[in-house]
């Protein structure tokens, strides 16, 4: 990829980007799969004309599903759901028919804590964490405080009330695709 003017992520080694006259084309491989993206349609077929030289492949159209992440597209923008993934795994170890829980993100963090298998899906978190501190000490990055009632990242991490999770989606510009209308 480098030959064809592609830079390779130094956080991720599986992402490539080209810059070029304002424009950006991204390229992530994963085993067998690949996703481009890109604001430059004259770059993404040159860069499809180079893989097919390169590799067999073929193009699987728009963006629908890629490593449990399902790509809806509405008017209103690209939505990005793991329900399908999240419904997989509980038919998989037979819940399917279990109760909603307002807040699932407590359950598994004490999962995550208390289960030491479970540590080596997370030790993408040690990577991004010095990658971070690299960044921090070269004074590239600053991170300021930031108050808790205004900390968004909160819905993704901690268990919150509904109201506040509510909240939190609004301001993020977030909406539940699958709830009814």
């Amino acid at each position: 990829m480098r030959a064809f003017g592609y830079r390779q992520s130094n956080s991720d080694h599986t992402l490539f980007l080209k810059k070029q006259h304002g424009k950006i084309t991204t390229l992530i491989v994963y085993v067998d799969d690949m996703v481009v993206t890109r604001n430059d349609p004259e770059e993404r077929k040159a860069l499809q004309n180079y893989l097919f030289r390169e590799f067999e492949m073929k193009d699987l159209g728009p963006l629908k599903y890629f490593l449990g992440i399902e790509v809806s597209r509405s008017s209103e923008g690209i939505f990005l759901s793991q329900r399908k993934y999240a419904l997989d795994l509980l038919q998989e170890i037979g819940m399917s028919g279990c109760q909603l829980v307002n807040t699932p993100i407590e359950e598994a963090a004490c999962d995550i804590a208390h289960n030491p298998v479970q540590h080596d899906r997370t030790k993408h978190v040690e990577v991004d964490r010095f990658f971070i501190k690299e960044k921090l000490d070269d004074k590239i990055v600053e991170l300021p405080k930031i108050r808790s009632e205004d900390q968004l990242a909160d819905i993704l991490t901690k268990a919150v009330s509904s109201q506040v999770f509510s909240k939190f989606l609004d301001k993020l510009g977030m909406c539940d695709i699958y709830a009814p209308t």
